[in-house]
């Protein structure tokens, strides 16, 4: 196990002390406890045991901590008890203030932080800020210090060759340093000033050390707009470099968009494709998205390469991550390509669930991939949503494509019926009825009719019933007299009559009754005609007793209407004597309306048309 070593410089609250005073040996061991005191805590006895041993040195200015941990033993992280001589700042200050001493500033070696794309917490902070955190030269350090935007504006060919010498130095601390200076002045700059620095960057990029590469990479978003081409191939080497590194492609990732205008894009793919991170791989595929849009007819050469380059990699090794864009173009896979894709939906232990939306939405054109789709139906969720398909836009879909996803989730309800999966299918569809008034729909009826069928609990038509006449507002007369049907021939007319009964208590007190008159006359005038004449008048009666006056009169003709249809000629004269009351020119509509035929000749309705 290396060595770490990091130091803490002190300010004197006093005059200078002598180096060989006992209190300053005091102040060392004061530090060593306050930085260790937590973590010693936080370990057990077998990882105590595999501290090793650890000196501490300095003199009045500075206190430097030397420690060799013993080899072969489980690693007690001492690059973040280095690193906790930063968090531990205020415990330090306390212990040091009654020897009259103050800590300034924390240092540590680069030996004492982790790589940047495995980095623990403390160590990105050391990353972020390498100029804070990293034991520089003083030289350096100062040099560096005084690079700001202002001395840049001011003076761009010294801060330049400053830069430029910085990145070259053998010392590897000193090139990180300058490395976070270059991609903060580019961050913070013009578009001058970056154009000046964008040699440098693309030198920076390329430099031997991983780790000046690495944190100059944050200078990458700054050029997303007009990148050079030698920047675009140093772009696709970082790629290549970093692929492993989701920080790292999170950073590049902005130059993607102009990339994908040249032939840059394809070739930074297979590394980008074959990443080990899986948020670098869903970045890629994202920014190929993004690139592609959804007319393949309208590609460029560069996004055809592009996309074949995508295809290549899928199919000889196939991703997660790489699905759900395989879902989107399928009609441009070839035909191996679609063999990987299937290949990999029929595996058992397919992630379905992040590929849902996806794969949903292209079901109703490729029947192929309903056996996934079924299986993703049943996987255990109390909501379907919870899988995407709730998010669908049936408005998109054609009469065949919509009668295709109906016959999917019934088939799925009907293998999950009673259960929490089954319900949650079930819920969906009587969304999907509700939405499909909005449309012309074949299937409407047919689903309408499967989830009212004989054997279907009581529970459940009334929560269909619910949902319906909640939506009955919105969508197509005829498209909602087909599912009215459903419910009469099915034998849940009185139902809906329900339903609407507790809308109305709901709903009453709103706008002044005017939306329960609304859906009344609707509801009313499709239950009659579904041949539903009682229930039918039943409703007119129910809105008409909430109603605003302006819809009185049309509510009352509806439930005389829905008397006279089954014979009750005493109800008939009642309700149409209270329309005639409201509305004269209600008696012209029921002089030459045959609904009253069969009690036209009644004294009381004939009085009342005369």
């Amino acid at each position: 196990m290396s060595r770490t070593t990091f130091t803490l410089a002190l300010d004197a609250m006093a005059p200078a002390a002598d180096p060989a005073l006992p209190h300053l040996h005091v102040a060392r061991a004061r530090v060593w406890n306050a930085i260790t005191a937590r973590w010693r805590k936080r370990l057990d006895p077998g990882v105590r045991a595999s501290f090793g041993s650890f000196t501490v040195d300095g003199d009045a200015s500075r206190i430097t901590v030397q420690w060799d941990a013993t080899p072969d033993a489980p690693d007690p992280r001492p690059h973040a008890l280095a690193l906790a001589v930063q968090m531990e700042a205020a415990a330090i200050a306390r212990v040091l203030a009654p020897l009259g001493l103050r800590p300034r500033v924390v240092r540590v070696g680069l030996d004492a932080v982790e790589a940047p794309a495995t980095a623990c917490g403390l160590c990105r902070a050391a990353w972020a800020d390498p100029l804070r955190w990293i034991d520089l030269p003083t030289a350096a350090s100062d040099a560096l210090h005084a690079l700001t935007p202002a001395t840049m504006r001011a003076d761009p060919a010294a801060s330049v060759a400053s830069l430029t010498a910085h990145l070259a130095a053998t010392d590897t601390a000193t090139a990180v340093a300058a490395a976070h200076v270059l991609a903060r002045l580019v961050r913070a700059g013009r578009a001058a000033e970056r154009a000046t620095l964008a040699d440098l960057v693309v030198t920076a990029w390329r430099h031997p050390d991983a780790r000046v590469a690495r944190v100059a990479l944050r200078a990458a978003p700054s050029f997303k707009s007009r990148p050079s081409s030698a920047m675009l191939d140093a772009w696709v080497a970082a790629i290549g470099r970093f692929a492993d590194d989701a920080d790292a492609i999170a950073d590049l990732a902005p130059l993607a968009g102009v990339a994908a205008r040249t032939r840059s894009f394809a070739a930074a793919l297979p590394a980008w494709l074959r990443s080990r991170a899986p948020a670098a791989r869903r970045l890629a595929c994202e920014r190929l998205s993004e690139a592609l849009g959804d007319a393949p007819s309208r590609w460029t050469p560069a996004q055809t390469e592009a996309f074949q380059t995508f295809v290549a990699v899928a199919e000889a090794e196939i991703a997660a991550e790489h699905v759900p864009l395989l879902l989107r173009h399928i009609d441009a896979l070839d035909a191996g390509a679609r063999a990987a894709l299937h290949a990999w939906l029929d595996a058992a232990d397919a992630p379905l669930a992040d590929v849902a939306f996806d794969l949903f939405a292209q079901q109703p054109s490729h029947p192929a991939l309903n056996a996934a789709c079924l299986r993703l139906l049943q996987l255990p969720s109390p909501e379907i949503s919870a899988h995407g398909f709730a998010t669908r836009e049936w408005s998109t879909l054609d009469d065949a494509q919509h009668a295709c996803a109906v016959d999917l989730l019934l088939e799925a309800m009907a293998r999950t019926d009673g259960t929490p999966v089954g319900d949650g299918i079930r819920t969906n569809l009587d969304m999907m009825v509700c939405e499909a008034v909005h449309f012309p729909r074949p299937a409407t009826a047919r689903l309408a009719a499967t989830l009212l069928a004989p054997g279907t609990s009581a529970a459940r038509v009334t929560a269909t019933a619910a949902r319906f006449i909640g939506w009955w507002p919105q969508g197509l007369r005829d498209e909602k007299l087909r599912v009215v049907r459903a419910f009469v021939q099915s034998g849940h007319a009185a139902v809906l009559v329900d339903a609407f009964r507790d809308f109305t208590r709901q709903s009453a007190h709103h706008d002044g009754g005017a939306r329960v008159a609304r859906v009344g006359l609707g509801l009313s005038w499709s239950m009659q005609h579904a041949d539903a004449w009682a229930e039918g008048g039943a409703v007119a009666g129910i809105a008409a007793a909430v109603a605003p006056p302006a819809s009185q009169p049309n509510l009352r003709y509806n439930e005389a209407c829905g008397f006279a249809m089954t014979h009750d000629a005493e109800g008939a004269a009642r309700a149409l004597a209270a329309a005639i009351a409201l509305d004269p020119k209600q008696r012209d509509d029921a002089r030459g309306d045959s609904d009253f035929d069969a009690v036209r000749t009644h004294p009381a309705i004939r009085a009342l048309l005369e």
